[in-house]
């Protein structure tokens, strides 16, 4: 499975669980500012700003969110990945900080890891 389809699948089961909420983290940037002029090939604007949007920390998760455990939302963060590419140590250090900080840092080739990411981080009672 590719990991964009791995993603969507991941996002369904993970966000369709009544203790969960992910949303994608998509990267980007974009040009704000006022509109001078503009036809169908060109957009000029006066005091353009660079934006950048989504988590633009080095190694930062695909997916983010939370899981509520015993009425705390923890910090969710999972990194989706194919069955062969690895992780970079940007995207590992961005895991385990959130580890570190109380929050649940996931490594998912597959729907599998990732409910068994969140199952193994805190156990249900």
């Amino acid at each position: 499975m590719s990991e964009i389809a791995t993603q969507r699948a991941v996002m369904l089961a993970v966000g369709g669980r009544p203790d969960c909420r992910v949303f994608r983290n998509t990267l980007g940037v974009a040009w704000h500012g006022v509109v001078e002029s503009y036809d169908s090939e060109r957009l000029v604007l006066r005091n353009a700003r660079r934006v950048k949007y989504g988590v633009q920390n080095p190694g930062g998760a695909d997916l983010l969110g939370w899981r509520t455990v015993n009425g705390v939302a923890r910090f969710l963060a999972i990194e989706v990945k194919s069955e062969r590419e690895q992780t970079t140590e940007a995207q590992d250090a961005f895991l385990h900080a959130v580890i570190r900080a109380g929050g649940i840092g996931i490594v998912a080739r597959s729907v599998e890891d990732a409910i068994r990411g969140l199952e193994d981080a805190f156990p249900p009672v």
